[in-house]
């Protein structure tokens, strides 16, 4: 009696796990329908980066673009992919055991003609990226120049390189850089080098470039060097588009004329304020001597 009791219990056990198991794959496959569904509908349900996108072309701040929606839709699956991943405090130890293994997200290389819309969207996918993740926008000169200052203040230590990309990592484990434009030797040489180090801990690269990939730093010397970083990107990141042949930085210039003369001082300067603040989003300061730091020194402007 107390063996068939046992043996009850135990079948009860088993069908009540079969159950659950049902419940729970017809409650996944309604929720992978739904989600499909969602997809085939064009929704932005869950988009946050379309959301935001569609809300501004409501209000008439932009104009909807079939390729800068493709490329948000993009650029949200990394901001999802991070949400879901906690980052981890990168001590010694955990460097070392970061290298050759690539825990963070595939990022983005947004390529296109100027005004096309790729450093804007950059832009809102870095105001979205999760709190808990560190992060850096940069102009790629401007990383570049930091790069080789690093490397000059460690100079003659060994293992340079990785020593700067832990400490660019440590930084910001999600790096944007706006306008990639290869044309100097010295950086076409190391860049493969670096990124490959950045990569192996984790880092997330998302940029722009008015160049795909494969026409970086194009019948440039010694280009067989620089090859590797193309394909480390190509293998890294999503590649995407968005070539349209519209410059919209034009389009209000083509409605108000492109030339501003000096015939009427005063209508001309409230025209250069006007398009000053569509630009920038804020009055134009006064003019006013400025020290800008240089690498190997500041430079008065």
């Amino acid at each position: 009696m107390n063996g068939r009791v046992g043996d009850g219990a135990f079948l009860c056990r088993v069908l009540g796990w079969t159950r659950m198991r049902a419940a729970l794959g017809a409650s996944l496959w309604v929720r992978e329908c739904s989600g499909q569904a969602s997809v085939d509908l064009g929704g932005d349900e869950g988009n946050v980066l379309v959301s935001i996108y569609r809300s501004r072309v409501r209000q008439g701040a932009l104009k909807s673009d079939d390729r800068q929606v493709a490329a948000l839709g993009i650029l949200d699956d990394v901001r999802e992919s991070l949400e879901r991943m906690p980052t981890r405090r990168r001590g010694p130890f955990q460097r070392w055991w970061d290298r050759d293994r690539h825990h963070g997200p595939r990022g983005v290389y947004l390529h296109g003609g100027v005004g096309c819309g790729k450093t804007m969207l950059m832009d809102m996918f870095y105001d979205e990226v999760p709190s808990h993740w560190t992060k850096r926008r940069q102009h790629f000169h401007e990383m570049m120049l930091e790069f080789h200052s690093r490397v000059h203040h460690i100079r003659g230590a060994k293992n340079a390189v990785e020593r700067v990309a832990d400490e660019m990592v440590d930084d910001a484990a999600v790096l944007c850089i706006d306008e990639v434009q290869v044309t100097d030797i010295a950086d076409a040489v190391v860049m493969r080098r670096l990124f490959e180090e950045m990569f192996q801990r984790g880092m997330v690269f998302v940029a722009t470039s008015n160049r795909s990939p494969e026409s970086l730093y194009l019948n440039g010397i010694q280009r067989e060097l620089f090859v590797p970083f193309i394909k480390l990107v190509q293998d890294r990141c999503h590649v995407h588009g968005m070539d349209s042949g519209l410059d919209y930085r034009t389009i209000d210039l083509s409605r108000t004329g492109n030339f501003i003369t000096v015939e009427n001082e005063t209508q001309s300067r409230h025209a250069i304020r006007r398009l000053y603040l569509s630009y920038v989003g804020r009055e134009l300061p006064d003019c006013r001597s400025e020290s800008l730091p240089i690498f190997g020194g500041p430079s008065g402007i």
